[in-house]
């Protein structure tokens, strides 16, 4: 049979697309309106969550069987080449990545892995991207742990992600730290609202209700604290390539563009 038959029985180790591996604890019956569905009940390793499926829409939930060691290689191996990173906009970005999860394709999962992990080399990630980073390692991980019936501490160490570069990870501290510092000598009236804003990862519109002004007022605020970032010496000296605010602790992903904003 093929990892996506349908056809399961109790006790098979089954994948639930962006929940992670479980068993089939028990198939049974209901009565729907006039007819009798079928149900199959998963129990999903991570959080003991009892899960419910309707028989007939297990494969296009995405239901399916967890690998075995031909696929379990194509995901090493994929793995054990160096990501791009993919720079593009960060929600682009995110909605791919998060689409390419829902499939429940081992490979699709590693693929996301890959590139986030290269991407944060690069620079650091966003909140949220770091927190897809961590689902997608786990994801890898629980189902190879489970495929090969071992430990999952022993199915880490099978993953071969590719060791981060000690250059990048030394800029990547000393941006974060210079930006840092070029934040707290910001006026204070710029500083809270990138505090807010920025470090927070809070849309301008959070931002405004938090702080207590006008959505203009913050954008005009932002645009400003950007300005004068731009200014900042060793912000300059570290940025090379990277613009300045291109990093998880500058520009917000939910943040709209404010160049234009004038003050007011």
């Amino acid at each position: 049979m093929s990892l996506t038959d349908s056809n399961f029985h109790i006790g098979d180790k089954v994948v639930y697309p962006n929940h992670g591996v479980g068993v089939i604890e028990q198939i049974s019956s209901r009565s729907v309106g006039a007819t009798v569905e079928r149900f199959y009940l998963l129990n999903i390793k991570a959080s003991s969550l009892r899960v419910m499926v309707p028989c007939q829409n297990a494969g296009s939930v995405g239901l399916r069987r967890v690998v075995k060691n031909g696929e379990i290689q194509k995901v090493l191996d994929l793995l054990s080449i160096s990501g791009n990173g993919t720079n593009g906009d960060w929600k682009d970005r995110f909605k791919e990545n998060s689409e390419r999860m829902r499939t429940g394709s081992l490979l699709e999962v590693a693929g996301v892995l890959k590139n986030l992990i290269a991407l944060h080399q690069a620079k650091p990630l966003s909140f949220r991207e770091k927190k897809m980073l961590e689902r997608a390692r786990y994801l890898l991980v629980s189902e190879l742990a489970m495929a090969r019936n071992c430990e999952e501490s022993k199915a880490f160490q099978e993953l071969r992600e590719p060791a981060p570069d000690a250059e990048h990870c030394y800029l990547q501290k000393e941006r974060e730290a210079a930006l840092r510092d070029a934040i707290s000598s910001l006026r204070p009236s710029l500083r809270s609202v990138v505090e807010v804003a920025q470090l927070g990862e809070r849309s301008v519109r959070e931002t405004a209700e938090i702080i207590g002004l006008s959505v203009c007022a913050i954008k005009a605020r932002l645009f400003h604290a950007r300005a004068a970032l731009r200014k900042s010496r060793k912000l300059r000296r570290l940025r090379n390539d990277q613009p300045v605010l291109g990093s998880g602790l500058g520009r917000n992903p939910n943040l709209k563009e404010t160049e234009h904003a004038q003050a007011t």
